[in-house]
Parts: structure tokens; C-alpha cells; sequence
């Protein structure tokens, strides 16, 4: 396995960790982001220890392939970002 690889599941235990930390410090009254940005790294990261690469499957013809992970995380930080100008949904 290449040396990046080993960079990126450090980086997603390191994800996962943040995730796990905002949900225990921090009451927020929509915690949806954090269990989908979580399900989107543990999904990738148990591929790239698995197989050490990310399978992606789903395709739709105009866009890139992509997998269900990467759903998650997406939507994880569309859901960040429009909760953030939204000052008010966020109990920090």
C-alpha cells in the first residue's frame, strides 16, 4: 500500500475522533452532520483497509462515479455549511 494511503486512514480515525468528541463536548440540536460525515468516513475508510482502495459503484452517466460514502459526506457538509449561516440551529 502507498505511503498516501496510510496518510488517509490516519486522517479518517482522526475524523472519526473529532466526530466523536463534538457529539460528547458540544449539545447540538441537530447532530444529523456529525452521524453522516461519521458513516461517510467509517464506509471509505473500512474499503481502504479492506481492499486499500475506496470501490465506488454508483454511476449516473454525466457525473463522476461515487459510492454511498461519499453521499454521507456530502451531504454532511452542505448540511455544516447551511446550518452554520444559520447561527441559530447551532448550540455551541
Amino acid at each position: 500500500m502507498p505511503i498516501n494511503q496510510y496518510f488517509v486512514m490516519a486522517l479518517s480515525v482522526a475524523v472519526i475522533g473529532m466526530c466523536f468528541y463534538f457529539v460528547r463536548q458540544h449539545k447540538f440540536k441537530h447532530e444529523s452532520f456529525v452521524v453522516l460525515m461519521m458513516a461517510g468516513t467509517i464506509g471509505n475508510l473500512i474499503d481502504r483497509v479492506r481492499l486499500g482502495y475506496v470501490i465506488d459503484f454508483i454511476n449516473v452517466g454525466f457525473w463522476p462515479v461515487f459510492n454511498l460514502a461519499d453521499v454521507y459526506l456530502s451531504l454532511a457538509i452542505i448540511y455544516l455549511f447551511v446550518t452554520y449561516f444559520k447561527q441559530d440551529e447551532l448550540n455551541f
